[in-house]
């Protein structure tokens, strides 16, 4: 601890650093007589950052933080950065990293176990009796219905929807190959709304923002010409490619694909005239 000094014509001599300051580099403190610190600002600062690696000064920001979280304001708070997408990456990523702990794991066998049985039961529609913690009495606890499996069967030609449960003709489910019905396992209206939110996550947006640019510049498509600087892809069909003038290019944007197509195809009369063209 340094000499206190007194005040002359607003200036002091800092007992930290041994310069001379005046008032504005002081912090305010309400206890003393002048009304200001006897440490200037930086040596303050200093001396918080070196309190706050004691374990004193770690317990009381620690029992701060504690009060600040129990408190509406910091409720608050907690809640709208919950919601963000920082808050849900950064809570996704901390249970993930949870998730590979012993804990994690241990805790991961153990909902699994019971989940697996709860399925079970409730696809039979049967009850399980709950033991207490004397082992002797037993209350019986009715297991809430889940969802049909995926694998449900055709009967008559219906079959239930895993995700709404309603029980719908074959129409109304959409056309997949790659199932042995020929028939997707979802409805038509909840495999929209599952597209629909699909669509608003984050890793759709960014594989959207990849196909458009692959797209624009032409790659994976077969080109029939060289680009040259100025020129655009322009898709003839599914698989090729002619550059043609950005200026050319912009000729009925506002249409669908195929009215994009023909507008550039009746610019330049035939496929081979744009080739040559250009």
């Amino acid at each position: 601890m340094g000499k206190k000094h007194k005040w002359i014509d607003g200036k002091k001599i800092c007992p930290s650093c041994g310069i001379e300051k005046p008032k504005e580099e002081y912090v305010k403190h309400a206890s003393t007589k002048s009304g200001y610190s006897s440490y200037c600002k930086i040596c303050h600062n200093k001396r918080i950052i070196r309190y706050r690696e004691t374990p004193g000064g770690k317990y009381k920001s620690k029992e701060t933080n504690k009060k600040y979280r129990s408190s509406e304001k910091g409720k608050e708070i907690r809640r709208i950065y919950q919601k963000s997408k920082k808050g849900k990456r950064i809570q996704r990523k901390g249970f993930l990293k949870w998730q590979k702990s012993e804990k994690g794991k241990i805790w991961k066998k153990k909902y699994w176990k019971s989940y697996k049985i709860k399925k079970t039961e409730a696809a039979l529609g049967c009850m399980t009796p709950t033991p207490s913690q004397n082992g002797v009495k037993r209350n019986i606890v009715y297991l809430k219905p889940l969802k049909i499996s995926q694998k449900s069967s055709w009967i008559n030609g219906h079959k239930p929807c895993p995700s709404c449960g309603i029980n719908q003709p074959k129409e109304n489910y959409p056309p997949n190959s790659s199932e042995p019905s020929g028939v997707s396992c979802y409805c038509k209206n909840c495999t929209k709304k599952s597209r629909i939110a699909y669509r608003k996550t984050p890793k759709a947006k960014y594989l959207k923002k990849i196909r458009n640019i692959k797209r624009e510049k032409g790659l994976g498509f077969i080109p029939l010409n060289k680009p040259f600087p100025g020129s655009v892809a322009h898709h003839v069909d599914n698989q090729h490619v002619v550059h043609i003038p950005e200026l050319i290019h912009i000729m009925g944007n506002n249409g669908t694909r195929e009215q994009h197509r023909q507008i550039i195809l009746e610019y330049y009369g035939s496929l081979e005239n744009m080739i040559k063209n250009t």
